[in-house]
C-alpha cells in the first residue's frame, strides 16, 4: 500500500537489463557495432555504453564529437580533411567540376567530411554552385542554436570581423568574455590561438551573419571600427567596418576608405585603389 519503488535501484535495474540485451543481440554479431554521434545519448543511455564497453563486449565503433564517453574507450581523433583531401574527394565525387570548386568547398566546410559530402550532393543535384542543402543548413543551425544567447551575441560579432577574427577586438565590446568563448571552443565552434580566433568552418560564419538584424549588424560595424582603431589594425580591416557602418560617420568611413587606398598605392594596386578612392569621395559627397 503506497509502496513506491527506489528511483537509485530502478535505474540500476533498467541499466543492467539494457546492457544483457545489448550484450545478447550483439553477441553473434561478426562486425564491430557502429554508434554515431554518441555525443546525443541521454545519461542513461551513456551509462549502458559505459559498462557494455567495460565488459569489453561486443566490439564497439563510436563516433561523437564529446570526448570521452566513457574512461574505457580508446579514442582515435580523426582531424578535419585538408585541402589536398577536399580535393581528392571533390574529384571522386564530381569528376567534372570537382577541382573546380575544391577550395570552396574546403573553405565553406573547413575540411568536416560531412559538410564536405553534403556540399558536393547539393551540387550534383542541382548544377549550381555550392548552394546550402536543407541538411547542412539544419545541421548548422543545430549547432548554434545550442549555443547561450550571449554567446551566439559574441559570435556574431565575431563574423563581421571574419572567419579568422582578434579576439583584442571583441574583448573591448564584450569585457566579460571568456565564458563566452570558452562555450563556443567547447561546442566546436571556434578554436582560439592566443588573441586570433577561428570558425569551424566557414558555414557557421554563413548562419551567423544571416541572423543578424540589419541595425544591429551597422551598429555592430561601428563598435568594432573603434576597437580596431584603438588596436591600430590593418587600414584594410578598419576601412570595412568603417564603410559598413558609413549612416553612422560618414567622415570616419570616407577617411578610412582614404587610409586603404594610399596602402594599395604604396604596392601598385590601381585597382583597389581607383575604388577605395571612389568610395571615399561617395562618402564625402553624401555629408
Amino acid at each position: 500500500d503506497g509502496y513506491r519503488a527506489s528511483p537509485l535501484l530502478t535505474r540500476q535495474q533498467i541499466t543492467a537489463t539494457l546492457v544483457e540485451l545489448v550484450e545478447a543481440a550483439t553477441a553473434i554479431a561478426p562486425d564491430p557495432v557502429v554508434i554515431e554521434d554518441a555525443h546525443h545519448l541521454d545519461s542513461l543511455s551513456l551509462d549502458v555504453l559505459d559498462r557494455v564497453v567495460a565488459a569489453g563486449r561486443p566490439r564497439l565503433l563510436i563516433t561523437t564529437r564529446v570526448m570521452p564517453l566513457s574512461p574505457h574507450l580508446r579514442i582515435v581523433e580523426v582531424p578535419p580533411f585538408t585541402s589536398e583531401e577536399t580535393a581528392l574527394w571533390a574529384a571522386r565525387s564530381l569528376p567534372g567540376r570537382g577541382p573546380e570548386i575544391a577550395a570552396d568547398v574546403h573553405r565553406r566546410s573547413g575540411g568536416n567530411p560531412l559538410f564536405a559530402t553534403l556540399l558536393l550532393e547539393a551540387v550534383a543535384a542541382t548544377d549550381n554552385d555550392l548552394p546550402l542543402p536543407t541538411s547542412l543548413e539544419f545541421a548548422v543551425r543545430s549547432r548554434v542554436s545550442s549555443l547561450s544567447r550571449t554567446t551566439t551575441e559574441v559570435l556574431q560579432a565575431a563574423a563581421l570581423l571574419g572567419a579568422s577574427f582578434d579576439v583584442r577586438a571583441l574583448l573591448i565590446l564584450y569585457p566579460k568574455l571568456d565564458d563566452a568563448l570558452a562555450e563556443a571552443v567547447g561546442e566546436h565552434v571556434a578554436h582560439i590561438t592566443g588573441h586570433t580566433g577561428q570558425f569551424a568552418h566557414q558555414l557557421i560564419v554563413e548562419h551567423l551573419l544571416a541572423n543578424i538584424a540589419p541595425g544591429i549588424a551597422v551598429a555592430l560595424h561601428d563598435k568594432l571600427c573603434a576597437a580596431l582603431i584603438s588596436l591600430r589594425a590593418a587600414p584594410d580591416d578598419i576601412a570595412r567596418h568603417a564603410l559598413a557602418a558609413a549612416s553612422v560617420d560618414p567622415l570616419r568611413a570616407a577617411a578610412a576608405a582614404s587610409a586603404a587606398a594610399d596602402v594599395h598605392a604604396a604596392v601598385g594596386d590601381w585597382t583597389e585603389v581607383e575604388r577605395l578612392s571612389s568610395t571615399a569621395l561617395a562618402q564625402l559627397d553624401s555629408t
